[in-house]
Formats: structure tokens, sequence, C-alpha cells
């Protein structure tokens, strides 16, 4: 984190650049690129001040037209970055053919892909409040034979902060009791800023319904915002934190662990711990982190962090970044574990961070129904 403060600010500063270099070379001698340059420099100037300067807008107007802002350049310079993809294999297709296909993609096409870039932006819009129920089956010879289906509701990268309106809150606590799931899991990144225990947030989240209990691990965000405000609203909403420990539920082990950002954070491996009953294990890890030594020592993790890239083509960075793709990922243990095999399940998460879209990443709660195995006649 040290450095995200200078990163941030130069890829933004690069963003801004290429956009306004974008819309001179299609709209000379329109005014069109300077009156994206005012609004460019009051952003950047903006996000420096609340870095450097510690300033903080209290009125969340102001950080609801930021973020609004950064997505609209972001899904322009997309559709930009497209048609400067497509000049170039146009001017090496012309190179080669002698086509002359780049006639086409002249000062024109800038500005088709600037009308492009408005509708990437309203679809990205709509894409991120687009929330989906993801059903995912997992079978497995340590539930217990002839019980019912386990259902497990799994949330995570809520990013609440005080532009979050309280009707977004309440209709993802509806479209969770909706699933009639045995038990919730909140999956990390709940909050972007600090909330009270006695707030109209906490008491929406207490609507959350699962019988056999409601709980949350620590992600990076969280401990951003402050992990003793953040414990304190996770009391008040009436969530459990999995803090390096477990609980049994529903008939199955769940083991949570904070974020590595978490000073004094207990590991992966010592959560885990010796206590193995040999029944089903469900590892709760905000970061998809998975240790070679916990291979075997657990059936299936659930993480987020993610956000699957929230915009293509950031998927692949991602994907780069944490080595497994989004989805289930079944992975073989080494021999002499307890288990032959352990799974990784990463959600693209339930909301967005920063600005409010998704491009070709929708966001999901994710329902697990875990089932034993049928047995053979």
């Amino acid at each position: 984190m040290r450095y995200f403060p200078h990163f941030f600010l130069t890829l933004a500063f690069l963003i801004h650049l290429y956009v306004f270099l974008s819309l001179r070379r299609g709209w000379r001698p329109s005014p069109a690129p300077w009156l994206f340059f005012v609004p460019a420099v009051a952003f950047i100037a903006m996000q420096a001040a609340r870095f450097f300067w510690r300033w903080r807008p209290d009125h969340p107007f102001v950080t609801t037209l930021t973020y609004y802002w950064m997505g609209f350049v972001i899904m322009m310079a997309l559709a930009l970055l497209f048609r400067d993809a497509l000049s170039l294999v146009a001017w090496i297709t012309d190179a080669v053919t002698g086509l002359h296909i780049g006639r086409y993609l002249g000062r024109n096409s800038v500005r088709v892909a600037v009308y492009a870039g408005f509708l990437f932006f309203a679809y990205g819009l709509y894409e991120a409040w687009s929330i989906r129920i993801r059903e995912v089956e997992i079978v497995s010879d340590r539930i217990q034979p002839g019980s019912p289906p386990i259902r497990i509701a799994f949330l995570t990268d809520l990013h609440f902060d005080h532009s979050t309106r309280l009707a977004t809150i309440q209709r993802i606590v509806d479209m969770t009791n909706a699933q009639h799931p045995d038990i919730i899991i909140v999956g990390g990144d709940v909050v972007d800023a600090q909330f009270s225990p006695d707030g109209p947030q906490a008491r929406i989240l207490r609507e959350l319904n699962a019988p056999a209990g409601k709980f949350v691990v620590v992600g990076n965000h969280d401990v951003y915002s402050r992990l003793s405000v953040f414990l304190e609203f996770m009391d008040g909403s009436d969530l459990t934190p999995l803090r390096g420990s477990s609980v049994h539920a529903a008939g199955i082990r769940i083991v949570g662990v904070d974020d590595p950002q978490t000073p004094g954070r207990r590991g992966i491996i010592d959560s885990l711990g010796t206590d193995d009953d040999g029944g089903f294990t469900l590892l709760v890890s905000h970061r998809p982190e998975v240790p070679e030594a916990a291979l075997g020592r657990f059936d299936l993790e659930v993480s987020g962090h993610t956000h699957g890239g929230q915009v293509w083509p950031f998927s692949y960075v991602s994907r780069a970044l944490f080595r497994y793709p989004q989805g289930l990922s079944v992975l073989p243990a080494p021999t002499g574990r307890p288990r032959e095999e352990s799974s990784l399940y990463i959600a693209n998460g339930t909301r967005f961070w920063g600005p409010p879209v998704r491009f070709l990443r929708p966001p999901d709660i994710t329902v697990f129904s875990l089932r034993p195995e049928r047995e053979t006649p």
C-alpha cells in the first residue's frame, strides 16, 4: 500500500492523457478535447489531495461523482483501445497485402469509438447492478450420507461506503434470503468506510437469515477502513467473524482466515490446525491463497478479492496475479494428505470497487449445494 497512491495517480494520468490525445485526433479543431480536459484535471487534482493531503469530502455526492467519472473514462479508454488495436491490425495487413484497409479507420473512426465508449459506459453501469445468483453443486463423500443438501450463500466484495444507498444493501439482503440458505458467509471487503454498529446499514444486514449461522472474514479493505471499527460494525450486523478460527455448523467445519494485510494475522496452515474430524472442511479466505502445504487438508476454499478483473480485459491481469481462474478449480493434493484433492472457488464479487461499472464480468451471489455421494444399490 505504500506506493499505491503513486501507482494510482500515474495510471489515472496516463488513461486521461490517452483519451485526451485521442479526442484531439478525432475532433480537431473542435472544443471537445478541452471539454474533457477540465474535469480530467479536476479529478486528478482531487485524487492527489485525497492521497497526499488527507482531504476527505464529507458529502457522498462528491464520492459518487468521482467514481462515475472514473468509470466513464475507463470505458471510453477501452473503446478507443479497441479502435487502435483494429487500426494496428489494418496497418499490418496493408503492409503485407497492400489492400489499404486502414483508410476505413481514419479520423471518423475515433468519433465512432467515442460513441461506443458512451455505450460501453451505459452497459457497464447496467452490468454492475445486475447481480446474478450462481448455483454450484459440490458432491462429497464427507457429507453425511442421506442428509439433505446444505445450502451456503456466499457474498463477497460488497464494498459499502457512504455513497451506497440503503436500498442497494436491502436488495442484496433480500436476494440472499430468497435462496433460503442454511449458512451465509461473507468473504471480506464488506466496507470502504466506517459505519456504526447501531446504524441503518447494520440494521439491514441483521435481516440476513440463515438458521445454521452467519459468518464473515476480514478483507484488506476492511483493514484499511480501520479494523476495530469494522469488527464493531460486524457485531452490530449479527455476523460472526472467523479470524483464524473454526466453527461447526450444519454438519460441516468452517475455517476462516484474515487477509494478509491484517496485523497479527494467523495464517492458513495454523488456522486449519490439527483437529480435522474427517468431515467436510470449508476454508474461507478473502484472497485466493492456496499454500501447497494446505492442499488435502480442506475440501473447498471460497474466496473473492479479484472481482474477476471487474472490467474485461483486466481479467487477464487478475489471472496472472492470482494463478487460478474464476469459478471452481480442482487441485490435486500430494500423497499422504487426508484428502486426495482440494477445490478452490473464486467468486466475481457481489458489487464493485471504485467505479460502478463492470464489463463482461457480472457480479454474483454464489449458492453452494453440498450433497453427499449417492449410495450405490
